[in-house]
């Protein structure tokens, strides 16, 4: 089992990072960016190692909208191509990583970057934006949530990830499958559930954010609870629900937008008077919460990275 340090840095953004070395297809692709461990994995490698150059400790694969059958609809490939492609995102990761830690003099003084096989929830791949919502869960039993689950973890945990990351789950009836099957059938890998939320309190079904992590903490193989794909605004008031009942081997993860708002009627994000006070800004709040792993999600590049590294380092 990993030692994890008391405070690490999560990357940031995948499709919007990689829509600025001008891949035009990278958010508009059904697979949101997966697609590109097969067409395109050098741009995968190299969204890892600015991320790691930038400071991150933890770098999440390019697999949140990967699946079985979504690389098998969208790629038009084989079973066996759909989980050599999980397996590979992980293999780009682990490459950029270790040619990142070959540079680096001074390795005993630091930590040694990992990987997180980054999952996420059922009803991303609907392409219906019912990660945000969670209402799917309602349609679909808990043996069928595990069943699409444990084809992902398999592939992702045969590659040697460090960690599971699942990310933007909207639903803690669906965050109670993940944890059970990982309970019954992965022991020995550890991971960490982030939740989507629509507000300062709730997740995006309605249940507290308080009320997940109290559900969650008898699964040991959950290290970590945290929000992403929100307002940074509203981390530091989830959090503060929760700080009391998290005990000290557990963390607290945040790695929300960058604040800018989705304009879904122009199809684009927003800026300028749309756009909130910069995430790094936030950092020194959430560190003063006991939030222990920071990162960032949508429109939060290599850039953003650094300055939470200049202000988690301060």
């Amino acid at each position: 089992m990993i030692t994890w340090p008391k405070n690490l840095i999560l990357d940031g953004g995948l499709t919007t990072t990689l829509s600025s070395y001008g891949i035009t297809d990278a958010e508009s692709n059904p697979l949101f960016g997966a697609h590109l461990i097969e067409t395109n994995p050098d741009a995968i490698y190299r969204l890892h190692l600015d991320f790691l150059e930038a400071g991150s400790n933890i770098i999440e694969t390019a697999t949140y909208q990967g699946s079985i059958k979504g690389f098998k609809q969208h790629l038009n490939v084989s079973d066996r191509r759909a989980e050599e492609l999980l397996r590979e995102g992980v293999n780009l990761a682990q490459r950029a990583k270790r040619d990142f830690w070959s540079g680096i003099d001074d390795k005993a003084a630091k930590f040694e970057p990992k990987i997180a096989g980054s999952l996420g929830p059922y009803g991303a791949h609907l392409l219906d934006g019912s990660e945000y919502t969670g209402d799917y869960v309602h349609k679909i039993t808990d043996s069928q949530l595990k069943d699409w689950h444990r084809k992902q973890i398999t592939q992702l945990v045969a590659a040697n990830v460090d960690i599971l990351g699942f990310d933007t789950f909207p639903s803690l009836k669906e965050a109670l499958c993940v944890a059970t099957l990982l309970n019954s059938e992965f022991k020995d890998v550890s991971a960490w559930i982030s939740f989507s939320s629509k507000d300062e309190i709730n997740i995006a079904d309605g249940n507290s954010f308080k009320t997940c992590v109290q559900e969650l903490l008898p699964f040991k193989n959950i290290v970590g609870f945290g929000v992403n794909c929100c307002s940074p605004r509203i981390v530091e008031p989830l959090m503060k629900s929760v700080i009391d009942i998290v005990p000290k081997d557990r963390y607290l993860l945040a790695y929300p937008n960058s604040g800018e708002e989705w304009l879904a009627k122009d199809c684009r994000w927003g800026s300028g008077e749309e756009k909130e006070t910069p995430i790094h800004t936030f950092i020194k709040g959430w560190k003063s919460l006991g939030v222990n792993w920071i990162g960032g999600c949508c429109r939060v590049n290599p850039r953003d990275i650094r300055l939470i590294h200049r202000e988690m380092s301060s």
